[in-house]
């Protein structure tokens, strides 16, 4: 603060006033970029853990124009989609709202006192300092309180990243792989609220353990899964088998199954699917695009998103998120 009065103290007016409008512009361009950073892990219940501090600060520093943009673009349709799913994440707090209870630290740009937000308007260390306190969490937020959710079954979300996703989706400057990764977070966010275990998944020609979600976001994990784009064919048998080797698993047993898909591949998994289903699980088939596929007759329900800002989207979260 020395520093910045000693500035100050030899500027006219003018030079005072323009520094202040550049500050605030780059303070609010810092905050966006914040906000699109901490929505990949704060719009999920964020869990600190190996790595988190190092995961966040590397996307914040990177010099990689290409991944910043990539995360980003998927953190802003991750906000559209969590608008969308408001009425599946309001359902966490059915016996009571939630209401602000004092002040905490946190992450959460959206809750931001009005004096971190200042400092991020300062620019130079002071906003660099406030930025690195935000990414680690230790920044001033409001505080809220509200009813626990109850727990109810859980859901295995397997997102289609073969070749053809990398298109992009609606004329939305966006890719078929955005669209996916943010629809199976959402869906998994919703899990997470309502204290539902959850597993997502790529998959291609196979299913991949790399960039794997588990109940839960530790930080690095979620940066992987974002990053990670496998890019081969698309085979419908492994995710199948994948799902049924889970669903033998307690933490897994009669779990809402979710497929979220761009194109049609023909494959012979009918002793899998019949399997799947006699397990009690309930099949949900999400198709980026409007293509019959071999799946539709086993779903339970079937979505065809034919757009970016197609209403559907809004009976997937509710449907996913209904009680068994």
């Amino acid at each position: 603060m020395r520093e910045l009065e000693a500035k100050i103290a030899g500027m006219s007016d003018a030079a005072i006033r323009a520094m202040m409008r550049d500050a605030v512009e780059d303070g609010n361009e810092m905050i966006d970029y914040l906000n699109d950073i901490r929505t990949i892990g704060n719009l999920c219940s964020f869990e600190k853990g190996e790595g988190s501090d190092k995961a966040y600060t590397d996307i914040l520093m990177s010099p990689d124009k290409g991944l910043k943009e990539k995360l980003s673009k998927i953190a802003r349709i991750l906000g559209r989609m969590k608008a969308q799913a408001s009425g599946a994440l309001s359902k966490k707090a059915a016996n009571g709202k939630s209401e602000a209870c004092g002040v905490t630290l946190g992450s959460d740009v959206a809750r931001l006192l009005t004096v971190e937000v200042s400092r991020l308007a300062m620019g130079g260390v002071l906003a660099a300092e406030t930025a690195g306190r935000v990414v680690n969490g230790a920044a001033m937020t409001l505080a809220y309180r509200g009813r626990a959710p109850e727990s109810t079954g859980p859901v295995l979300v397997y997102v289609d990243g073969s070749g053809s996703m990398s298109q992009e989706f609606d004329n939305s400057n966006e890719t078929f792989e955005s669209w996916a990764k943010a629809l199976g977070l959402t869906l998994c966010l919703i899990a997470d609220k309502k204290k539902r275990k959850f597993l997502f998944k790529q998959f291609d020609g196979c299913v991949h353990e790399y960039g794997k979600l588990e109940t839960g976001f530790k930080a690095d994990a979620l940066v992987t899964a974002m990053q990670f784009f496998p890019c081969g064919g698309t085979n419908y048998k492994p995710p199948l088998v994948d799902a049924l080797s889970n669903l033998r698993r307690e933490a897994f047993k009669k779990a809402d199954l979710v497929f979220v898909t761009d194109g049609v591949a023909v494959n012979n998994f009918e002793t899998e699917i019949k399997a799947i289903k006699a397990s009690g699980c309930r099949v949900h088939l999400i198709k980026l695009g409007m293509f019959e596929s071999p799946l539709d007759k086993h779903a339970d329900k079937v979505y065809a998103i034919r757009d970016a800002s197609d209403e559907s989207l809004r009976s997937v979260f509710n449907d996913v998120a209904k009680d068994k």
